[in-house]
């Protein structure tokens, strides 16, 4: 015996006091919701919307204390969900928003610990005012650009954060690039104060400057040293060159470049995507004739608004010069793992030193190589930070490439307002099914009585033309005869079966007729014992001494039951009976193991005598021996 066989309550605990901050009272809290299907999700979100709507008296402390239980006291179930709101009338009424709503809520694909991959872009997501709104609403985001203030400020003389809130879009490739990292790396600081920490980072061309920084292999001051001094030096190639993306894959663009003929000797591919995204690089004039061909064929292609071909020999002249530049960086070993996408191996960490940085700038970039090694490693949540998203197509591509579910996240869209700063990022991810530490934005709380999330209801009904009222049909039972089996928890041990062989569940019995009513053949009860013996003693049991004493005639429906009794070691008698009118009928039967076969010695049985076997039936009976018998 085991477990526990009395509770006994002295004493009602006392009252846990709430931790909630009065100082936190006004910002908007992130609701979870989770259940077991989508239909599930919007019935558990009606009831709690119900629930709220009848307690009419709730604060704020209330609505943190229901956020806390929500997401810590409660199980994450694979179909998932959240709200942000900060007043009981808001999160009801996206509560019912949610109960109402026709969106599909897929299955979350991310099924460990682990957090989302971080993907941060290379240049192109710039926009007007792209960080305004954050540094007003996310103060992690607005600290972590105040500290990279004067690192950017004294390398390449402008204020970041006048250049991510100016009411016109950042220009020049000196202060694009010192932008956009800035804008990384505060969008990874502020995912982590709301638990949300990378499982891994991928970088692309100068977003390997963040992921450096965001994988611990710089410090934030390095990395921003490398993404100014690499700016600033390609301005001196700025102007003659271009880069443009086409969807064709990298092998077809490079045959075309190079077949006899081509004008495109000054060309060459810059960024491998994905399978079938790859981007080119080169002189500008011949980058534009080539995506007016490609367009001419209906190929999608565009040019990337860049005015230095990275990646391309182009960036030859300054490499010398870069790589003394950056003498003077600490690379550090990667504490999280670093997806390299200069690397020919993604999967070994870098030192990120000058030269690696050199190689940055020159090789081709490897992205799609880098997002194959995250999904052979098991990652499935993927989230791009950056202003715009430009590489989450390029993640999918890749993930559909290998047949691989997979969640591509956006932190951020071109003049899309984010009133609720990036808590709908974090819900998105919650969703996909990405680790989320809730301890973070909930450290503690009380634990409130609100519904239990709504049960997920299936009706497995049988198939009306195979099952009537008595009917099991044998959906649980490996024998078609014999039926689902029981091991009865006796001294003798006894054996039970439930099975139906009526005409309707096995409809081949029609064939075996007495007098134009279908019969269970002999041959059925044998087999029906021959398989219990086995069931009992192993497939080395035999049946014997049968004997037929009258005979079972079956209607569309004939539910029967079978008891195997063990009478002595290695012997037990069997019987079969129908439940209709629970008459027996008679079928001597025994069963035996046959003595070893080593001793030479003859099989020895064990004879046990059964009581009679058959059925009641409203069927018509053979009443004699004569008359026909027929076999299909």
């Amino acid at each position: 015996m085991s477990g526990t066989n009395v509770h006994a309550i002295v004493e009602q605990a006392p009252a846990a006091a709430t931790c909630h901050d009065p100082a936190d009272s006004a910002a908007p809290l992130i609701f979870a919701l989770s259940a077991t299907s989508a239909e599930a999700l919007r019935g558990s979100s009606r009831r709690l919307a119900e629930w709220l709507a009848g307690r009419q008296h709730q604060d704020a402390t209330a609505l943190s204390n229901l956020a806390y239980t929500l997401a810590r006291r409660r199980g994450h179930r694979p179909v998932r969900t959240g709200v942000v709101a900060d007043s009981r009338a808001e999160l009801i009424e996206r509560l019912h928003r949610v109960a109402e709503d026709e969106h599909p809520y897929p299955a979350a694909v991310g099924h460990d610990d682990r957090g989302p991959v971080w993907v941060f872009s290379g240049q192109g997501s710039q926009w007007t005012a792209m960080g305004a709104e954050l540094l007003a609403s996310e103060p992690v985001f607005a600290s972590t650009v105040a500290a990279l203030e004067p690192v950017i400020a004294a390398e390449s003389g402008f204020s970041v954060t006048d250049a991510m809130s100016a009411p016109h879009t950042v220009t020049g490739i000196d202060r694009v690039q010192p932008t956009l990292f800035a804008v990384q790396v505060a969008l990874a600081a502020t995912m982590s104060s709301y638990g949300v920490r990378p499982g891994a980072v991928i970088g692309h061309s100068l977003g390997e400057a963040a992921a450096a920084v965001v994988a611990g292999a710089l410090s934030l001051d390095d990395g921003a040293r490398v993404i100014c001094r690499r700016s600033r030096l390609c301005l001196r190639v700025a102007g003659n060159g271009a880069m443009a993306s086409v969807e064709l894959p990298a092998q077809q663009v490079r045959e075309e470049l190079a077949r006899p003929g081509a004008t495109a000797r000054d060309v060459v591919v810059a960024v491998v995507a994905s399978p079938q995204s790859t981007v080119i690089g080169g002189a500008a004039q011949t980058v534009r004739d080539l995506v007016a061909q490609w367009q001419e064929r209906e190929v999608l292609a565009r040019e990337v608004a860049v005015d230095v071909a990275s990646h391309t020999p182009q960036v030859d002249p300054i490499l010398p010069e870069l790589s003394q530049a950056l003498g003077d960086l600490t690379p550090m070993k990667p504490t999280i793992p670093y997806y390299s996408a200069t690397s020919f191996d993604p999967r070994e960490q870098p030192t990120c030193d000058a030269r690696y940085w050199v190689d940055n700038l020159r090789h081709m970039v490897r992205f799609a190589a880098a997002v194959r090694a995250a999904l052979e490693d098991g990652y499935r949540v993927f989230a791009e930070l950056s202003p715009h998203p430009l590489l989450t197509r390029a993640v999918q591509q890749t993930a559909c490439s290998l047949d691989i579910p997979v969640a591509a996240v956006a932190a951020m869209r071109r003049e899309q307002p984010m009133p609720w700063g990036l808590r709908p990022v974090v819900i998105d991810l919650y969703s996909a099914g990405a680790a989320v530490d809730f301890g973070v934005l909930h450290p503690g709380g009380q634990l409130v009585d609100a519904p239990l999330p709504v049960w997920t209801r299936r009706r497995m009904l049988l198939r009306p033309d195979r099952a009537g009222r008595h009917s099991c049909v044998n959906t649980v039972a490996a024998h078609p005869l014999l039926g689902a089996h029981v091991r009865l928890m006796e001294e003798p041990p006894r054996h039970v079966w439930h099975g139906e062989v009526g005409t309707a569940a096995l409809p081949w019995l029609r064939d075996h007729q007495i007098h134009d009513v279908a019969a269970l053949p002999g041959a059925a009860f044998c087999e029906m014992a021959l398989a219990a013996a086995h069931t009992i003693f192993g497939e080395q049991s035999q049946v014997c001494d049968i004997r037929f004493e009258e005979m079972l005639l079956l209607d569309d429906q004939t539910p029967i039951g079978a008891v195997a009794s063990v009478e002595e070691p290695g012997v037990a008698g069997f019987v079969v009976q129908t439940e209709q009118q629970n008459q027996r009928c008679d079928e001597p039967a025994q069963y035996c193991r046959p003595y070893p076969r080593k001793t030479g010695r003859p099989p020895m049985t064990w004879p046990i005598y059964c009581g009679p076997i058959g059925a009641a039936t409203t069927a018509p009976r053979c009443e004699s021996g004569s008359g026909s018998v027929v076999f299909g």
